[in-house]
């Protein structure tokens, strides 16, 4: 697998040298990836991102840390929440102005 920004510079590359009139199958044989890959990968203005459900992704950066996710699952599993969904506990914690996560957030733990 090939992260996306690799996988950029790469059509970037063979486009280049296409440009000046160089064959995509050769370009692509000395980066050694199918002619197919490359074609896979590029549409109109712009280079399409891994879609195969096992590809490698980086983290988003809003992804709860590990101290984060332990201080939810606290409250959510406390007497006082312990019957209420994620869905319930979230606006009543920020009804008290009280913002741990969102509550997608909260239901993915």
């Amino acid at each position: 697998m090939i992260l996306h920004e690799l996988r950029a510079q790469t059509v970037q590359l063979i486009d280049e040298t296409v440009h000046v009139a160089a064959r995509p199958t050769k370009a692509c044989d000395v980066l050694k990836i199918s002619v197919r890959s490359y074609h896979c990968w590029v549409e109109p203005d712009e280079v399409k991102a891994d879609t195969r459900p096992d590809a490698e992704r980086p983290m988003p950066s809003h992804t709860l840390t590990g101290t984060e996710r332990q201080q939810v699952l606290n409250i959510l599993n406390s007497p006082e929440f312990s019957s209420m969904s994620p869905s319930q506990v979230v606006p009543w914690l920020v009804d008290t102005r009280i913002y741990l996560c969102s509550e997608r957030s909260s239901v993915g733990i």
